[in-house]
Protein backbone atom coordinates (compact mmCIF):
# COMPACT_ATOMS: atom_id res chain seq x y z
CA UNK A 1 0.00 0.00 0.00
CA UNK A 2 1.10 3.49 -0.95
CA UNK A 3 1.81 5.50 1.89
CA UNK A 4 1.58 8.84 0.70
CA UNK A 5 0.95 11.39 3.63
CA UNK A 6 -1.56 14.74 3.33
CA UNK A 7 -2.85 17.41 5.52
CA UNK A 8 -5.57 19.58 5.02
CA UNK A 9 -3.87 23.16 4.66
CA UNK A 10 -5.96 26.26 5.66
CA UNK A 11 -5.48 28.96 3.20
CA UNK A 12 -2.81 31.34 3.67
CA UNK A 13 -4.54 34.72 5.00
CA UNK A 14 -1.41 36.98 3.20
CA UNK A 15 -2.18 34.82 -0.41
CA UNK A 16 1.44 34.26 -0.52
CA UNK A 17 1.52 30.87 -2.26
CA UNK A 18 1.59 30.72 -6.07
CA UNK A 19 -0.98 28.37 -6.92
CA UNK A 20 -1.31 28.89 -10.38
CA UNK A 21 1.01 25.75 -11.52
CA UNK A 22 0.00 23.83 -8.83
CA UNK A 23 -2.05 19.88 -9.01
CA UNK A 24 -6.01 20.36 -8.22
CA UNK A 25 -8.25 17.61 -7.45
CA UNK A 26 -12.09 18.34 -7.83
CA UNK A 27 -14.50 19.05 -5.44
CA UNK A 28 -16.27 15.51 -5.15
CA UNK A 29 -12.29 14.48 -4.71
CA UNK A 30 -11.64 16.84 -1.81
CA UNK A 31 -15.33 15.85 -0.31
CA UNK A 32 -14.54 11.94 -0.28
CA UNK A 33 -11.23 12.56 1.18
CA UNK A 34 -12.38 14.71 4.25
CA UNK A 35 -14.98 12.07 4.32
CA UNK A 36 -12.59 9.52 4.96
CA UNK A 37 -10.57 11.64 7.01
CA UNK A 38 -13.68 12.21 9.36
CA UNK A 39 -14.57 8.28 9.36
CA UNK A 40 -10.81 7.31 10.30
CA UNK A 41 -11.14 10.00 13.11
CA UNK A 42 -14.59 8.73 14.29
CA UNK A 43 -13.35 5.16 13.95
CA UNK A 44 -10.34 6.49 16.45
CA UNK A 45 -12.29 7.58 18.95
CA UNK A 46 -14.31 4.24 19.19
CA UNK A 47 -11.34 2.59 19.20
CA UNK A 48 -10.44 4.58 22.30
CA UNK A 49 -13.94 4.42 23.98
CA UNK A 50 -13.64 0.37 23.39
CA UNK A 51 -10.41 0.43 24.88
CA UNK A 52 -11.27 2.54 28.15
CA UNK A 53 -14.14 0.09 28.22
CA UNK A 54 -12.25 -2.95 28.40
CA UNK A 55 -9.88 -1.97 30.28
CA UNK A 56 -12.59 -1.13 33.10
CA UNK A 57 -13.99 -4.44 32.59
CA UNK A 58 -10.42 -6.21 32.66
CA UNK A 59 -9.80 -4.16 36.25
CA UNK A 60 -13.70 -5.77 37.48
CA UNK A 61 -12.96 -9.45 36.49
CA UNK A 62 -9.93 -8.76 37.94
CA UNK A 63 -11.46 -7.78 41.63
CA UNK A 64 -14.25 -10.90 40.26
CA UNK A 65 -11.19 -13.56 40.35
CA UNK A 66 -9.32 -11.75 43.62
CA UNK A 67 -12.59 -11.97 45.37
CA UNK A 68 -13.27 -15.97 44.44
CA UNK A 69 -10.00 -16.56 45.24
CA UNK A 70 -10.11 -15.17 48.70
CA UNK A 71 -13.64 -16.63 49.62
CA UNK A 72 -12.23 -20.20 47.82
CA UNK A 73 -9.57 -20.13 50.03
CA UNK A 74 -11.65 -18.90 52.76
CA UNK A 75 -13.94 -21.64 52.21
CA UNK A 76 -11.61 -24.84 51.73
CA UNK A 77 -10.37 -23.64 55.02
CA UNK A 78 -13.52 -23.96 56.97
CA UNK A 79 -14.29 -27.35 55.21
CA UNK A 80 -10.88 -28.43 56.36
CA UNK A 81 -11.71 -26.90 60.01
CA UNK A 82 -14.24 -28.85 59.87
CA UNK A 83 -13.07 -32.34 58.87
CA UNK A 84 -10.10 -32.26 61.65
CA UNK A 85 -13.06 -31.24 64.60
CA UNK A 86 -14.79 -34.33 63.48
CA UNK A 87 -12.27 -36.78 62.60
CA UNK A 88 -12.85 -37.00 58.63
CA UNK A 89 -10.66 -37.18 56.43
CA UNK A 90 -10.72 -38.61 52.98
CA UNK A 91 -13.92 -37.29 51.26
CA UNK A 92 -17.42 -36.31 52.98
CA UNK A 93 -20.82 -34.15 52.16
CA UNK A 94 -22.89 -32.42 54.21
CA UNK A 95 -26.69 -32.58 54.03
CA UNK A 96 -28.63 -29.45 52.88
CA UNK A 97 -31.53 -30.02 55.22
CA UNK A 98 -31.55 -29.83 59.35
CA UNK A 99 -30.08 -31.66 60.83
CA UNK A 100 -27.05 -31.02 58.53
CA UNK A 101 -25.50 -34.03 58.98
CA UNK A 102 -21.95 -35.19 57.65
CA UNK A 103 -21.80 -38.10 55.60
CA UNK A 104 -18.55 -39.49 54.46
CA UNK A 105 -17.97 -40.89 51.16
CA UNK A 106 -16.83 -44.15 50.39
CA UNK A 107 -15.76 -45.80 47.21
CA UNK A 108 -17.80 -48.21 46.25
CA UNK A 109 -15.39 -49.89 43.40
Amino acid sequence: MDSNKFQISPPDPNGAVDTSAAPTITPEEYREIILMRQQVLEIKAQKSDLQDYLSAVQARLSEANEKITSITESLQSKVSDIAKQHGITGEFSISETEPHTINIITNQD
